[in-house]
């Protein structure tokens, strides 16, 4: 008999470890620069130790996708000095915050000609909605990558305030590519061309029917906000070449001495 409710509960726990993997969808994304076109080092930094953030269940029950955008920067022992968050939803500010602390979460660092530089990076957190799980014969469009929407405050409406969600219907064909996309809000066509611009790096699995990839409209938040700048000194300069200083030949015949003072 005691065999039989051990059993039961058991088979019960699984049940509910189940449930609950299947629901927490949550994707990390790997350490990106802020700036791909001009990395600042060689090396980027990487997860010694990868967050591993909880989904509440009111983000569960938005049943839309949900993201947190992180800046970090790291000295050249990949220790944090500087860190700054964005979210589309305010439940993800406690849902992150300890798993992406100090404790939770460690680095390499960046390094540059082989040698550890301070850096600055970024990384996502997406809680993806439980209709986009993976496996499912039956899904929604699936977010795997996604970045900022970088505007300048004189390009929106006065007093708007940022970091500002808001958002957009995209469309999804059946490789998991952008085709096209509407505002929620009309009042924000003006920035098409800063939102097509950041959209373009996001990316997608796509919807499937009876286990086919289709096409497919999925909703989503978009954050926008001005380009971020770390605090404090930044990224040391690389130096490119050794040249020696050379005495102007317009002053040889002054026969003045000259200190150079880099």
């Amino acid at each position: 008999m005691k065999s039989r409710i051990l059993l039961a509960w058991l088979v019960i726990g699984a049940v509910l470890i189940i449930s609950r993997l299947a629901a927490q969808d949550v994707i990390v994304t790997d350490p990106a620069w802020l700036d791909p076109e001009e990395p600042p080092a060689d090396v980027l930094p990487s997860f010694k130790k990868r967050p591993k953030p909880d989904v509440s269940q009111e983000i569960e029950k938005g049943g839309v996708l949900a993201y947190a955008l992180v800046y970090e920067t790291l000295d050249e022992k990949g220790k944090r000095m500087d860190a700054h968050r964005e979210y589309t939803n305010p439940y993800l500010e406690s849902e992150t915050g300890r798993a992406i602390s100090m404790d939770a979460i460690k680095f390499t660092p960046a390094k540059r000609g082989g040698d550890a530089v301070m850096t600055t990076c970024r990384y996502a957190l997406i809680f993806n909605p439980r209709s986009a799980a993976e496996g499912k014969s039956d899904a929604s469009p699936r977010v795997i990558e996604v970045e900022s929407v970088v505007v300048k405050k004189k390009e929106l409406p006065a007093g708007t305030k940022l970091p500002l969600v808001i958002w957009a219907t995209l469309s999804i064909d059946e490789k998991g590519r952008l085709q096209n996309y509407a505002f929620e809000d009309g009042a924000y066509e003006p920035l098409r061309p800063q939102v097509g611009g950041s959209l373009h790096n996001w990316k997608f699995s796509p919807a499937r029917k009876g286990g086919q990839p289709v096409a497919a409209e999925l909703k989503v938040p978009l954050i926008l906000n001005q380009q971020y700048g770390p605090k404090g000194p930044g990224v040391p300069p690389k130096k490119l070449a050794d040249r020696k200083p050379r005495y102007p030949r317009s002053m040889l015949a002054t026969r003045l001495r000259a200190d150079l003072l880099v």
